[in-house]
């Protein structure tokens, strides 16, 4: 009975650790930071896409664990595979929200929030080619607060491609 238990306990403990919350996870934190910053963006432009619901490319060491829910979004999080699919069943480019490692600028960590352009081409030598055509985002500014002992997000910086 005891064994049983310990082996039930056991394999529960990942399940217990993906659950934890990843509220305070500096990229989970960021894509928030970036998703407010692109609604604020969009809340006086024409785009008629629906503005509640966004695709993020899944990255197995980034995303990992993410919820589907973040703030009043509904967020996917989509491989390559499944980002083909959901080409072919559009028939239409879409925008996707990409998440680079962290990086050190200074005395600021900046997570960098890229919006990519989707598209599946087929060319001679490759059938249904991956394109992802970046074209801006927002550098999400982290700092160490020395008062609270904790980062705190010194700045969203919206940026794009300079042609």
């Amino acid at each position: 009975m005891a064994a049983a238990l310990i082996t039930i306990v056991s394999s529960a403990l990942p399940l217990l650790a993906q659950t934890e919350p990843v509220k305070s996870d500096f990229y989970f934190r960021s894509l928030s930071a970036c998703l407010q910053a692109r609604s604020e963006d969009h809340k006086n432009s024409d785009t008629r896409r629906d503005q509640g619901s966004v695709i993020v490319l899944r990255e197995k060491h980034i995303t990992r664990g993410f919820p589907t829910s973040v703030g009043m979004f509904r967020v996917e999080y989509l491989d390559g595979a499944a980002l083909r699919r959901r080409h072919a069943q559009l028939k239409a480019d879409f925008p996707v929200v990409g998440i680079a490692p962290v990086e050190m600028r200074g005395d600021l960590i900046v997570v960098r929030c890229s919006i990519y352009s989707f598209t599946v081409r087929t060319t001679m030598l490759v059938r249904r080619k991956l394109v992802l055509g970046e074209f801006g985002g927002w550098d999400v500014q982290w700092r160490y607060d020395c008062i609270s002992g904790k980062y705190v997000i010194g700045g969203v910086k919206k940026w794009q491609m300079e042609m």
